[in-house]
């Protein structure tokens, strides 16, 4: 499974996913920036953040799948992905690829008041 904990900086979410790795057996945290500082090195199209690159939002969805496939568990993903287009198509891959490889995929969003929600309960 997939756990994407979306939300506005400083929310907790760093915080949050460690914490989740100590409850779900299996878990790790998965660190999406980590593909955008990799794009920086060899793409040469400025832009005011690595997200804004078509190829970092493919490469998160395709690398935590293939992560996913190779170790099992759970990946938690602490990224705040503040425009809706570009959470949509991550989220829509991740759910494809999720379905592909018979797992899930789950979102949940930090909050500044300390609460984690997910899509279907906001917390």
């Amino acid at each position: 499974m997939i756990v994407w904990l979306n939300g506005p900086f400083g929310a907790g979410k760093t915080s949050a996913s460690r914490e989740l790795t100590e409850l779900l057996p299996r878990a790790r945290v998965f660190d999406s920036e980590e593909v955008g500082f990799m794009l920086r090195h060899v793409l040469t199209e400025p832009v005011a953040d690595f997200q804004d690159w078509p190829a970092w939002r493919a490469l998160v969805v395709h690398t935590a799948a293939e992560v996913l496939s190779q170790v099992g568990g759970t990946l938690v993903v602490p990224q705040t992905v503040l425009d809706r287009s570009y959470a949509e198509e991550i989220f829509a891959g991740l759910r494809g690829a999720s379905r592909a490889r018979d797992s899930r995929c789950a979102r949940g969003v930090a909050r500044r008041t300390g609460g984690v929600g997910s899509a279907d309960h906001p917390g």
